[in-house]
């Protein structure tokens, strides 16, 4: 709002109110439309959304900006400004509308309405007061408050309150909450009517006075003239209060006659007879008279208005309203349409294109009804003769008027003369027909009967029916138990079956992770025994070099004993390599072995599993452990046999003096003679 200048109040409505202002920085006129009670639809408020969508259309007005004030509780619209509209034109006394402006107006208000249909949006409340016209001319649809989405035949429940009451079409006005964009041309339609009248075409106090105008012009409508009619809300309610009214009326007359024809004589019965004839006689020729005077008077004056028990009921009944109760087809329907218009307003007689376009868009039956493509190609909007043309009034065409209404009323004699033929002639026929009364009768009689055997037989069948059907219906059930029963004994077995194999697999599992085990405990003994023959052949080297050490000191060993030795000890290494090279073998036999097992306790289906443990396994740990302690024994490389010498030899030290635990014997063998002759 900071950014505008509010110079004066346009209008005031409903749900807001209409500011002219000025923009602080274009100095552009702009409209401000503050609404108090926004409605929204799809989180978004419902003018704005549809503006949005008619953006930039020809005769839709221009929607610049919007935004929020008062703490989002006011919306304000920001909107193209046009000062004229239509209904300030037409209440204008001195503005006067010739026929090429009546009919420049009607087609851009279709141009517009097209516009939102063909964009999927039903306006919803077209009326003079929304359309603004330029000074160039231009008319623009604004007010989109009570505009709502449809599709292309709208099936969502609906408001039935919407559209203003002048322009309000007769489904809305009979609770009808299912409809389509066929209301907005009802609109379109009252307010050509207006312009070419200058005065409202139905202008209801409320909703009761509305239909009452409305079936005073058009007729009530019936199932043959509006299918469906008898299905909404306000239809019933209507016309049972009528329909209640007119029977105690009839009732209390004909009590009240009863009682004048018993206490009056027979003369006076006959004068009151005679009487009454002639009042209905002169009732008829007032009605006639009451129809010309209807017509022509003034366009600002208006109907009666009352509700549905005063003006509506009193008249249902009549020539007036009845116009609908015979079967018709469409074009028969349009031409009592237009026929009702000229009733209203003779001087249309001259102007036929506007009454064929009129009663076009003021059809009772909303399926009926022309919508505004349609409309568009009239050929009214075709021609050009007119466009100068001023409209006619009631004033000049009194007398065609009054000609017109006198063959009218010699019509409508002259159908209620031939009514009354008829019905004397069907009376004649039931006299003169009483024997062919009963035979009906007993034909219908029979027809019944025959109905009734029918009926029986049929039941009959149909109990036979049942009963098969509930017979196989056993059956079938039986057959479905004992499928269900042979299904779960099976699957029972198949889960035992199941559990079984997969307890026997986990055992062979069990079994295998043992023997793993064991091979491992064997793979770690077997590495402890050869670290045990290592450290004993560290230790006996170790003994071996002390003692050579102690010889080199002591004794000169002689050729050949050395050369023995070598041998021996050549011999040793050879038996040592034989004893690994068995011992590698062993090893690679049993991977093969531990393999081949592997293989063998692979994973196959449990029922085929026949696990037979490993033979000769612990014969062959036996043998395994027998030859390593036949490797194992410790055997001397070097035997040196000490030759004595004359030399005595001293008496060795503690420390250098080898414990006789750790040597082995053929050691000591050697060193005893040495010492001895030492001794000696």
């Amino acid at each position: 709002m900071e950014d505008y200048i509010i110079l004066s109040k346009c209008g005031q409505g409903t749900y807001g109110s209409v500011f002219k202002g000025i923009h602080k920085i274009t100095h552009s006129l702009v409209a401000l439309k503050r609404v108090t009670d926004i409605a929204q639809e799809d989180g978004e408020p419902v003018e704005v959304k549809y503006l949005n969508q008619l953006k930039n259309l020809s005769n839709i007005v221009n929607l610049r900006d919007h935004f929020y004030i008062d703490k989002n509780s006011v919306l304000v619209l920001i909107m193209e400004f046009i000062e004229g509209d239509l209904w300030k034109i037409m209440s204008n006394p001195q503005c006067t509308l010739s026929l090429g402006q009546i009919k420049n107006f009607t087609k851009q208000l279709l141009e517009g309405v097209k516009q939102c249909h063909v964009n999927g949006i039903m306006h919803r409340d077209i009326k003079p007061a929304n359309l603004l016209i330029t000074t160039n001319g231009v008319l623009k649809l604004t007010d989109f408050g009570l505009s709502t989405s449809y599709s292309k035949r709208s099936e969502k429940f609906l408001s039935s309150n919407v559209v203003s009451l002048y322009y309000r079409p007769p489904e809305l006005l009979l609770g009808s909450c299912i409809y389509g964009p066929e209301i907005d041309m009802w609109s379109v339609g009252c307010i050509l009517m207006e312009m070419i009248n200058n005065s409202y075409l139905f202008a209801g106090a409320d909703e009761t006075a509305q239909l009452d105008l409305i079936f005073k012009l058009f007729g009530c409508p019936t199932e043959k003239s509006w299918p469906g009619v008898s299905s909404l809300p306000g239809y019933n309610d209507l016309f049972n209060k009528q329909q209640q009214q007119q029977q105690n009326e009839n009732n209390y007359s004909k009590q009240h006659n009863n009682n004048n024809n018993n206490n009056n004589n027979n003369n006076n019965n006959n004068n009151n007879n005679n009487n009454n004839n002639n009042n209905n006689n002169n009732n008829n020729n007032n009605k006639y008279n009451n129809i010309s005077t209807s017509c022509l008077q003034s366009p600002s004056s208006s109907p009666p208005i009352g509700g549905y028990a005063s003006s509506l009921s009193s008249d249902f009944n009549s020539n007036e309203y009845n116009g609908y109760n015979q079967t018709f087809s469409n074009e028969d329907c349009l031409a009592i349409s237009q026929k009702k218009l000229i009733d209203k307003f003779p001087h249309l007689v001259l102007l036929p294109s506007v009454l064929d376009l009129a009663s076009k868009m003021l059809t009772l039956d909303p399926k009926k009804r022309i919508n505004s493509l349609e409309a568009l190609e009239h050929p009214w909007f075709k021609s050009s003769n007119d466009m100068d043309q001023i409209v006619p009034f009631s004033k000049d065409f009194t007398d065609l008027a009054n000609r017109y209404i006198a063959s009218t009323r010699q019509l409508q004699q002259q159908q209620h003369h031939h009514q009354q033929q008829q019905q004397q002639q069907q009376q004649q026929q039931q006299q003169q027909q009483p024997h062919q009364q009963q035979l009906i009768q007993r034909q219908h009689q029979e027809q019944q009967q025959q109905q009734l055997i029918q009926r029986q037989q049929e039941q009959s069948k149909q109990q036979l029916i049942q009963h098969h059907q509930q017979s196989v219906n056993q059956q079938q059930l039986a057959q479905q138990q004992q499928l269900a029963q042979h299904q779960q004994y099976n699957s029972q077995q198949h889960q035992q079956h199941h559990q079984q194999q997969h307890q026997q697999h986990q055992q062979h599992q069990q079994q295998q992770q043992q023997q793993q085990q064991q091979q491992q405990q064997q793979q770690q003994q077997q590495q402890q025994q050869q670290q045990q023959q290592q450290q004993q052949q560290q230790q006996y080297h170790q003994h071996q070099q002390q003692y050579h050490q102690y010889q080199q000191q002591y004794h000169q060993p002689s050729q050949q004993q050395q050369q023995q030795q070598q041998q021996q000890q050549q011999q040793q290494q050879q038996q040592q390599q034989q004893q690994q090279q068995q011992q590698q073998q062993q090893q690679q036999q049993q991977q093969q072995q531990q393999q081949q097992q592997q293989q063998q306790h692979q994973y196959q289906p449990p029922q085929q599993y026949n696990h037979q443990p490993p033979q000769h396994q612990h014969q062959h740990q036996h043998q395994h452990q027998h030859q390593h302690q036949h490797q194992h024994q410790p055997q001397p490389q070097h035997q040196h046999q000490p030759q004595p010498q004359p030399q005595p030899t001293p008496t060795p030290t503690p420390t250098s003096t080898p414990t006789t635990t750790t040597i082995p014997p053929t050691i000591t063998t050697t060193i005893q003679p040495t010492i001895s002759k030492s001794n000696g």
